[in-house]
C-alpha cells in the first residue's frame, strides 16, 4: 500500500503553571479503500512535533520484555506467536439471532502461546454492535460476539503500517486498551510505544472509520513525551473527545508526575488528530483515571471530564482514605482557557492496605493485587432524570483478605459526592483485579479475579440491583470460569481487566480477564489464558411481568396492563385508598435522586381519568403524569386526593406516572399515590 504523510502546524499555549500543547495530526486514507483477500485496509497519518518532523531511523523489530518483577525466575524469555486475521466474507456473515434473545456466551480469548509476548497480558476488551475486540500484551483479536468465534488476531507491530512512524511501527510495548464509542459508533485502540530510553515515548492510536472493525482504520503515531516514559495509561470516551491519563517517569526511574491528554472528536474519526495536554505533579494524581461515558445519554454540554484516584492513610503524611476528583475542562477554541482544577477530596469508609499478596492453590508463589491504585475503567452514566453517576473500584483489606471496594459517586452541579460504597468480601477468598460498570437499568456489575490456598485463580462476578441495600451486592457471587492452574515464577497478574455493557440493549454485561488452565512446571514458563463472557443480572423490576394483575386490581381497572419501569417499583398499599380497599404508591425505600415509574398504554380516542395524592418535600419531590413522554401535570407537598381528566387522540399513547426525588432531603410520607384509573 502507498501512504501519504500530511503535515500540519502546531500551536503551543502556556496556561499559568500547566502546559497545554495543541497537537494536530492529519491522516489521509488510501485512495482506493478496498479489501482484497485477507488484507486489512488501513489509512495512515504522521505526526508533526512542535515545529518540525522528527524522523526516526531505528527499525529494530523487538518484542517487549517482561516488566521488572522481583519474583521472576527468568525475565528474559519471550514467546512470540502471531496469528493473521482472515477477513473473508464467510467469517463475517451477520448473526441471524435476535439481539433480544441472543444467549449469553463464555469463550476463550487470546492466550500467551498463540498471541502473546510476555507477562502480564493486561487484558482489555469492549463490545460493539456485532463484534467483541480483545487486546493483550502485544496483540488484539476480533470475535463474533454471538458465537465467540475468533475471526482473526494480529500483533500491534504488524497492524500499524510502516509509514505510521517509529516506534509505533515496530516497538509497541505495553498496556493496550480497546474501547467502543457508543455515541459515534467507532472503535479505538491504543498501546504504548518507545525505543530505548533516549527518544521519549509514544501512543500508537487506531480508530475505525465505521462501526465495523474489519473495515478501514485511521492510524496515528502520537508522541506523548520527548524524554519520559509513559506507564499505566488509561482512557475514557467523553462528549468532546477521548481523554487519556498516564504516570510519567524517567526510563527505569520512579514516578515523576501525571499527564493528561484530550484528543478531539469527531475529528479523530475523520483522519485528523487534535490534542491538548496538561500535567499535575501532585502525588495524589498517581494512576488517576478519566471518566468513560456509557449509554446514550451524554454529559451536559460543556461538562468537564472528571478524573479520579484513590488515597490511603498507609501512604503516610496527611494522606487519608479518600477519593480524589479533578475537573479537566478543555476549551478547543481557545486552549489558553483550558483548566485543570482539584483535587476535591471525598472521604470514604476506612479501609486497610496491609498486604498486596494473593495466595494460590498448589504453590507458594503469590500474586500482586496492585492495591493502592484505582481499577479501570471509571464508568460515567447519566439517566433520564438527569442523575449523573460514576462507578469505581479498587482492592482493599478486609479481615485479612484482599477484597473489592466499590463506589457509586453522584455528580450534581459539577460537585461529586459519594452516593453509596461497599466492600465485597463474603468469605476469606481473596478478590482483586476488578472492573465495574452499570447498565441502563441502574444495575451494577462487578467482576474480578478470585483465589486462595484452596482454589486456583478464577473469574467471578457479583451485582447490585435497585432495591438492594446501599453498599450491598445483593446478587451474591457467580463464576464466569474456574481456573484449573496457578501462575508460577511471575508475580504480576495484570494491570487491569475490563467490564463493559452491550450497546445493543444497554443491559447485557461483558467482561474479560485472565486465568490459567494448568500450572507450569520448570523449565516451562507460565502460559496465561483469557476469557470473555457476557451475562445479564435480572433487575427487580424485571420480576414484575407485564400486566401484573395486583397492580391493575389496586387501580380498579383489572383489564388494563401496567408495567413497573422505574429504578424502584410502585406497589399495592391498603393505606388510605381513594376507592375500594387498596391503591398504588411508591415504596418508602425510595431515596435521593431516585425515581419510581409505572406505565400503561391506550389507543383510540379516549378519556383518561385517575385520582392521585402526594405527601412530599414541597417544590422538590414530585408525583408527575406524562402522556407520550410529555409532562401533563405534577403535584408536590401535601396534596389530598384529587381527580385528573385528559382526552387523547385516536392513535396509541403511553401513559406514565413517575415519582421523582431530588438530590437531598425528604418531607411528609415521601410518597405519591394513584387510584381509581378509568380509560374509557
Amino acid at each position: 500500500m502507498n501512504y501519504k504523510k500530511c503535515l500540519a502546524n502546531v500551536l503551543i499555549t502556556t496556561l499559568a503553571t500547566i502546559l497545554l500543547p495543541v497537537l494536530v495530526l492529519r491522516a489521509t486514507p488510501q485512495e482506493s479503500a478496498e479489501k482484497t483477500g485477507a488484507e486489512l485496509v488501513i489509512a495512515n497519518g504522521s505526526l508533526v512535533y512542535w515545529t518540525d518532523v522528527k524522523e526516526i531511523s531505528s527499525k529494530n523489530k523487538a518484542f517487549p520484555g517482561i516488566k521488572p518483577d522481583t519474583n521472576v525466575e527468568d525475565p528474559c524469555k519471550i514467546i512470540n506467536r502471531t496469528r493473521e486475521i482472515d477477513f473473508s466474507s464467510a467469517l463475517l456473515e451477520d448473526s441471524k439471532t435476535s439481539a433480544g434473545t441472543r444467549p449469553l456466551v463464555s469463550f476463550d480469548g487470546l492466550n500467551l502461546m498463540e498471541h502473546g509476548s510476555g507477562w502480564p497480558p493486561s487484558t482489555s476488551g469492549d463490545v460493539g454492535l456485532k463484534y467483541y475486540i480483545q487486546a493483550v500484551h502485544s496483540s488484539f483479536g476480533i470475535f463474533d460476539k454471538a458465537t465467540g468465534a475468533l475471526l482473526g488476531a494480529r500483533t500491534f507491530d504488524d497492524f500499524f503500517p510502516a509509514a505510521c512512524g517509529e516506534p509505533c511501527d515496530t516497538n509497541n510495548n505495553a498496556d493496550p486498551i480497546v474501547m467502543y464509542d457508543q455515541i459515534h459508533k467507532r472503535w479505538i485502540m491504543m498501546i504504548s510505544a518507545w525505543v530505548g530510553s533516549t527518544n521519549g515515548s509514544y501512543f500508537s492510536i487506531a480508530v475505525s472509520q465505521t462501526s465495523d472493525p474489519t473495515g478501514a482504520w485511521w492510524t496515528y503515531c502520537f508522541k506523548a513525551d520527548d524524554v519520559l516514559m509513559i506507564s499505566s495509561p488509561r482512557c475514557g470516551v467523553w462528549r468532546d473527545g477521548i481523554y487519556v491519563t498516564a504516570n510519567m517517569s524517567a526510563f527505569g526511574g520512579a514516578y515523576d508526575h501525571s499527564k493528561i491528554w484530550a484528543i478531539k472528536t469527531p475529528d479523530l474519526y475523520k483522519g485528523t488528530l487534535i490534542a491538548q495536554s496538561t500535567t499535575t505533579s501532585s502525588l495524589r494524581s498517581f494512576s488517576m483515571i478519566p471518566n468513560c461515558l456509557r449509554g446514550q445519554m451524554q454529559p451536559p454540554f460543556g461538562s468537564p471530564n472528571y478524573l479520579y484516584s484513590i488515597d490511603a492513610d498507609e501512604f503516610g503524611g496527611s494522606h487519608t482514605d479518600a477519593l480524589h476528583v479533578w475537573r479537566y475542562k478543555v476549551n478547543w477554541s481557545n486552549p489558553g482557557q483550558t483548566t485543570l482544577t482539584g483535587p476535591a477530596i471525598l472521604p470514604v469508609a476506612p479501609y486497610d492496605l496491609t498486604s498486596s499478596r494473593i495466595p494460590q492453590l498448589g504453590t507458594t508463589w503469590t500474586l500482586d493485587s496492585l492495591y493502592g491504585r484505582l481499577m479501570f475503567p471509571v464508568v460515567y452514566r447519566r439517566n433520564l432524570t438527569d442523575v449523573q453517576s460514576v462507578y469505581l473500584c479498587h482492592v482493599a483489606e478486609y479481615m485479612g483478605s484482599r477484597a473489592m471496594r466499590w463506589y457509586e459517586v453522584r455528580i450534581k452541579n459539577g460537585t461529586s459526592s459519594i452516593f453509596q460504597q461497599g466492600t465485597f468480601a463474603p468469605d476469606a477468598t481473596h478478590r482483586w483485579m476488578g472492573s465495574i460498570c452499570a447498565n441502563a437499568e441502574g444495575t451494577i456489575a462487578l467482576a474480578y479475579s478470585a483465589s486462595s490456598t484452596r482454589m486456583y485463580p478464577a473469574i467471578n462476578y457479583t451485582g447490585w440491583r435497585r432495591g438492594d441495600p446501599k453498599g450491598v451486592m445483593g446478587l451474591g457471587e457467580k463464576t464466569l470460569i474456574g481456573g484449573t492452574g496457578a501462575q508460577s515464577r511471575i508475580s504480576r497478574w495484570g494491570d487491569y481487566s475490563m467490564m463493559t455493557v452491550d450497546p445493543v440493549d444497554d443491559k447485557t454485561f461483558w467482561y474479560t480477564n485472565e486465568y490459567y488452565s494448568f500450572t507450569a512446571v520448570a523449565p516451562q514458563l507460565p502460559d496465561w489464558h483469557t476469557r470473555i463472557g457476557s451475562f445479564r443480572i435480572i433487575s427487580r423490576e424485571s420480576t414484575i411481568p407485564p400486566g401484573a394483575p395486583e397492580i391493575a386490581a389496586a387501580l380498579d381497572i383489572p383489564e388494563q396492563k401496567f408495567i413497573n419501569k422505574g429504578t424502584w417499583e410502585f406497589a399495592v398499599t391498603t393505606a388510605s385508598p381513594y376507592f375500594g380497599t387498596s391503591c398504588v404508591g411508591n415504596p418508602a425505600a425510595l431515596t435521593n435522586s431516585e425515581s419510581c415509574r409505572i406505565e400503561t398504554t391506550c389507543s383510540g380516542k379516549t378519556t383518561v381519568k385517575f385520582w392521585w395524592k402526594v405527601s412530599s418535600e414541597t417544590g422538590w419531590d414530585y408525583l408527575n403524569f406524562y402522556i407520550d413522554g410529555i409532562l401533563q401535570d405534577r403535584i408536590s407537598g401535601e396534596v389530598a386526593w384529587r381527580q385528573q381528566v385528559y382526552t387523547v387522540s385516536s392513535r396509541p399513547h403511553t401513559l406514565a406516572w413517575v415519582y421523582i426525588k431530588d438530590s437531598s432531603d425528604s418531607a411528609g410520607a415521601d410518597t405519591g399515590w394513584i387510584d381509581n384509573v378509568e380509560i374509557n
